[in-house]
């Protein structure tokens, strides 16, 4: 097997790793090799631990979602006596662990961080210009994607498109041509952290009648999708075969005519490489998720009050927009709800907040997990949406059309959608036992149900009048009859009657809370059980109507996915006029031009993370770039002085523009880029087999054959995995190329501070440093960014 793959023995109660998987569970897991066990068979010798079925569910997480690794689980058969795999997985394939994975109420949509899909790519040859067809797969949105992308030697175009879409796993076919350009392929995948799968080549066949794809993708009229534009690319048909066989899709027939397709256009997107994603800091890793929210853009942005809009809010950071006319639509909208705190503070409190998780509760229907409870959520959601559409058509400023045109009409045209649900809903459930937490159908609908129900009845009857009695024996008025799914009917007192109810041996304290104590006693226990056993019977005579229902609002899915993706638009417009408003220092709209026209002019600029951070005073800094006139700035300043700080701030306000939102600076003017790119850091990569300096030379290359006059490059200490003399002949020779052949806004930091000589050579080239005041044997770092330069780092200094 792969090393990538760690095998489990299940054995019952607990399961077994053998060899290097027990050696690495030990390791990763356990952390200590006392764990491990020596299994003597005749002469040989093998390495072996256990794992207990509730450590099981937490390692399998870990190497599924955080440490990027296949399981298989395998199994003695009780004939034959022999094992075999009864389960396998992927970080691109969780299908098969989902119940351990996303256990009671989550599903794979329920995470904020969007869970990701998974990519197959394979090389054609067409006019002896070498492309790649990629295929990848939602199954969240249940849909497909094909993207053809021009091969270039270092796969730029492709880095760009795996920071969009964000798999873990890629598929690439095992054999056949072309195997230096899948060596190379392997390599950027695993730098981007992409679990490689390799798979028959056969796999990436494509038949002329796209059979496979009929039975999946939604069609009107009953089209072959063969015909359709997006699929006239036979490889790229192949690539979605390949991820069709992996995942099994056909298998699951709730799959069949739910998916959609999409042909990807990369150029519709600003690009990132993997070095500016990573050290701008936008989305946080999986351990930083429940820790400091504000050490990545998306935890600053994110004040959204649906998980969908969270979802959606990744996309958006992923995918920043460079189209002027959509950019200023969505600014326009976050203005809207800036100005407008009536109708911002309504769709918080009284909209937004009431939303469930469309998704999940989406997911729970294509499972076969859906319930009563489901469809009443959706009920509950569907029924609030006329007072949404008044809220949004009460609103009357200069751009009310644009309200009308994102939300109203599109909000307008759900609600019809919805109205039959509403009527069924209406007429089959017994929506008076909702506030009992009984989902339940309508006694009328059978006579055998109105014979339960009254039996019912008669119990809770019962049940009251023994409350009643209670109140009477314990002298006490406040008694509470509640009830839940875990306990059935209990009573509730507040805690300052905790020692009349203690004292008493009649009655069993089941919690204890803020807000009282939950006691029963022996009647109303077996009073409880007489209303589950006549519960359970009347859920299991209602069984056939509530089939019916459940495959009834099947039928409304499409309607629920357009009303998910409206709710998780507004909520992300919200969530941006949040952020503009509760910031203590100043946000504001940016001023945007087209992109060509070459301006980027920052007043007061600050780090939307850092100036959050506890113990902060954030100082402020400008920047100016101007086409042919300032294009090229090298700062220069001591260890610590706040460059790379500076330097990461312009790239994170440039991308937070580009999707919509305002930014932290008194004021902002910049021309849309096509790219931001980075080169931060001395990132050792040793573990990929990659050293500091062909990091950096990797991501250099990246930089110089990706960027255009419309980019913005950010470079930091280029050099200094080398000599002092190569790095700063690397670095003047670097920066020489993008003054004089790429032309584009970059911002270089650096302690070569010969470099600075470079702006008495080219006019675009110009000087800042960060300052700092030494006095005698101290140093004090100012952090203000101004014009000119520093000649020295003070490294003794700052050492001292």
């Amino acid at each position: 097997k792969s090393a990538a793959t760690i095998r489990f023995f299940d054995r019952g109660e607990y399961f077994s790793l053998h060899g290097s998987d027990a050696v690495f569970a030990a390791r990763e897991f356990f952390k200590t090799n006392n764990v491990i066990k020596i299994w003597k068979s005749d002469n040989n010798e093998l390495e072996t631990c256990y794992v207990k079925n509730n450590n099981f569910e937490i390692f399998l997480k870990d190497l599924l979602l955080v440490k990027q690794y296949r399981v298989e689980i395998w199994k003695k058969s009780n004939k034959s006596g022999e094992w075999t795999m009864i389960n396998h997985g992927s970080p691109g394939n969780l299908s098969q662990f989902e119940d351990i994975l996303y256990s009671g109420e989550e599903s794979p949509s329920s995470s904020p961080i969007t869970d990701p899909g998974l990519l197959a790519i394979q090389i054609n040859t067409e006019d002896n210009i070498n492309k790649l067809n990629c295929g990848f797969v939602d199954k969240t949105s249940r849909s497909f994607l094909v993207c053809t992308i021009a091969y270039k030697d270092n796969f730029t175009d492709l880095e760009s498109l795996l920071i969009h879409l964000g798999p873990k796993e890629c598929l690439i076919p095992a054999s056949g041509g072309n195997r230096d350009f899948y060596t190379k392929l392997d390599k950027v995948l695993v730098r981007n952290n992409i679990l490689v799968t390799e798979r028959k080549k056969s796999d990436f066949n494509a038949d002329n009648e796209c059979s496979e794809l009929n039975t999946l993708i939604k069609t009107k009229n009953e089209q072959n999708v063969a015909n359709f534009v997006e699929l006239k690319d036979k490889n790229s048909v192949g690539c979605l075969n390949a991820l069709i066989k992996y995942l099994e899709l056909l298998q699951d027939p709730n799959n069949e005519k739910n998916f959609k397709i999409i042909s990807y256009n990369l150029n519709n997107y600003l690009k990132l490489d993997s070095g500016a994603f990573r050290s701008l800091n936008l989305l946080p890793n999986r351990a930083e998720q429940n820790s400091n929210k504000t050490h990545s853009v998306y935890g600053v942005l994110n004040r959204c009050c649906t998980t969908q809009g969270q979802r959606l809010l990744t996309q958006w950071i992923k995918q920043p927009l460079f189209c002027f006319f959509f950019l200023e639509e969505r600014q326009n909208l976050v203005e809207i709800l800036v100005n407008d705190s009536e109708l911002r503070q309504n769709l918080v409190e009284n909209y937004l907040k009431k939303m469930p998780d469309f998704q999940r509760i989406e997911w729970r229907f294509l499972k076969n997990k859906a319930n009563l409870q489901d469809c009443y959520k959706i009920y509950c959601a569907v029924n609030n949406l006329p007072s949404l559409f008044e809220c949004l058509l009460n609103h009357e400023g200069e751009r009310a059309h644009l309200i009308k045109e994102m939300f109203i009409n599109p909000l307008n045209a759900i609600i019809m959608d919805f109205k039959k649900f509403q009527v069924m809903i209406e007429s089959t459930l017994d929506l008076d036992q909702i506030k009992n937490h009984l989902f339940l159908v309508k006694s009328s609908y059978k006579p055998e149900l109105e014979e339960l129900r009254e039996k019912l009845d008669r119990v809770e009857e019962k049940i009251e009048s023994l409350a009643d009695k209670v109140s009477r024996d314990l002298g006490l008025s406040g008694i509470k009859l509640e009830s839940n799914a875990q306990s059935g009917y209990y009573f509730r007192v507040p805690r300052k009657d905790d020692k009349v109810v203690s004292s008493s041996k009649e009655y069993t304290v089941i919690e204890t809370r803020k807000d009282g104590i939950k006691f029963q006693n022996a009647k109303l226990q077996d009073l409880n059980e007489d209303f589950i056993r006549i519960k359970d019977s009347y859920e299991q005579e209602q069984k056939g109507v509530v089939d019916d229902i459940i495959k009834i609002s099947c039928g409304y899915l499409d309607a629920l996915q357009n009303l998910n993706n409206l709710v998780s638009e507004l909520d992300i417009y919200v969530s941006f006029s949040l952020v503009a408003l509760s910031s203590q220092a100043e946000y504001i709209r940016p001023k945007l031009h087209p992109m060509g026209t070459g301006i980027l002019k920052l007043k007061e600029a600050r780090h939307p993370c850092l100036e959050l951070q506890e113990g902060i005073n954030f100082i402020p800094n400008d920047c100016e770039f101007i086409k042919d006139e300032k294009t090229f700035c090298i700062i220069t300043g001591p260890n610590m002085g706040g460059k790379s700080t500076y330097i990461r701030q312009i790239g994170v306000l440039v991308l937070m523009a580009q999707i919509g939102s305002f930014v932290p600076a008194s004021s902002a003017e910049l021309s849309i880029v096509d790219c931001i790119l980075a080169r931060i850091g001395a990132n050792d990569c040793q573990n990929k087999g990659v050293s500091t300096f062909m990091a950096e030379m990797l991501e250099t290359s990246f930089i110089l054959k990706t960027a255009t006059s419309n980019s913005l490059v950010i470079i930091d200490e280029l050099g200094r995995g080398t000599s002092t003399y190569d790095g700063f002949g690397l670095a003047w020779a670097i920066s020489d190329y993008l003054v004089k052949k790429v032309k584009c806004f970059t911002l270089f930091a650096t302690h070569f501070h010969e470099l600075t000589a470079l702006s008495e050579e080219l006019k675009t080239v110009y000087n800042s440093h960060v300052s700092a005041m030494t006095t005698d044997d101290s140093l004090t770092l100012l952090y203000k960014v101004k014009p000119g330069v520093c000649d020295q780092s003070f490294g003794i200094h700052v050492a001292r």
